[in-house]
């Protein structure tokens, strides 16, 4: 449990040689505006907070490059009494980190006719 005004948090660097994705599952129980954010390189991509959010999957592309990945439960206050238990606590599971499918170029096709009923593809 964290006490009102406090943050628990973990992070990760990682470095890419192509475009990537990262994706993870994650929960959280607590009371708003309590709750659990992610950032990449400084900057929140996603947040949750709430009583019985429920195990959500979250995911977003990265370019190549470095970054720093960071998850952070954070209790601004201490709770209101709402006779609602809640666990002051967030859960990140199965991160993931895949190639982007990119789509391949498709080829160009000419058609230039050449002389009636036959056409030259190239």
């Amino acid at each position: 449990m964290i006490i009102g005004g406090q943050q628990s948090w973990f992070q990760t660097l990682i470095n890419l040689n192509q475009p990537m994705q990262v994706g993870f599952w994650w929960d959280v129980s607590s009371q708003p505006p309590d709750g659990l954010t992610f950032s990449v390189d400084g900057i929140t991509q996603a947040s949750i907070a709430g009583e019985a959010v429920g195990w959500q999957y979250f995911a977003t592309n990265l370019p190549a490059g470095s970054h720093t990945l960071l998850w952070t439960y954070s209790n601004v206050s201490n709770d209101n009494p709402t006779g609602i238990p809640f666990a002051d606590s967030g859960w990140v599971g199965d991160p993931t980190i895949v190639p982007l499918v990119t789509l391949a170029t498709a080829p160009f096709l000419s058609i230039q006719l050449v002389a009636t009923n036959t056409a030259l593809l190239f």
